[in-house]
């Protein structure tokens, strides 16, 4: 399913019925189910925006050809990239990697590790960011997913594979969002 949603970036949020979601389930009220009366244990994890996030690396490095491929880059071209884990309510929920072409934002290593949100400190260098498209897919977990999500090693994993671009169209951040399998379900809903 392709979905792009644009949201203005006044004041004014869409409420949380309007927005594109994953449903994950919390660890302390886990259900064999997300149908009926197991919704009310499930946390909204908003598909165009992220709960807090613990910075776990930032890197500067060649870009990889999928990289370069989903930002239109040329191969090997520089890019950042920021590993995170996103916690909701003290459970930890999604393995996090976004990718930058460094030259759009060559500030980011050092906001980042200061603590800047990724949003903040892409507005600081005058871009705003929108979805561009997402492809959710299930891979096996590896040992890091293991180590982050507390998932068994070859279990499932919820992979989110996104882009987001500018108001012109130009794809300015490349990311995957790795969830475990056994606590989160895609919700799609009617717009």
């Amino acid at each position: 399913m392709r979905r792009t949603v644009l949201w203005p970036h006044s004041d004014t949020k869409a409420s949380e019925h309007q927005r594109p979601t994953l449903h994950v389930l919390s660890v302390e009220k886990r259900s064999d189910t997300v149908a009926g009366s197991a919704s009310d244990r499930l946390l909204l994890y908003p598909l165009d925006k992220r709960p807090d996030m613990t910075v776990l690396s930032i890197d500067t490095r060649p870009a990889s050809p999928a990289e370069a491929s989903a930002l239109g880059l040329r191969p090997q071209t520089a890019v950042h990239v920021i590993d995170g884990l996103n916690v909701m309510k003290g459970v930890p929920v999604a393995l996090c990697q976004s990718v930058c072409p460094a030259d759009l934002f060559p500030d980011l290593p050092a906001l980042m590790a200061e603590g800047v949100p990724l949003d903040k400190a892409l507005r600081h260098h005058g871009i705003e960011r929108f979805r561009g498209e997402t492809r959710v897919t299930a891979v096996r977990a590896t040992a890091v997913h293991v180590l982050h999500l507390g998932v068994e090693e070859g279990g499932p994993v919820l992979c989110s594979a996104f882009t987001n671009i500018d108001i012109g169209g130009l794809a300015i951040e490349y990311g995957q969002i790795w969830f475990a399998g056994d606590r989160a379900a895609v919700v799609a809903t009617p717009e």
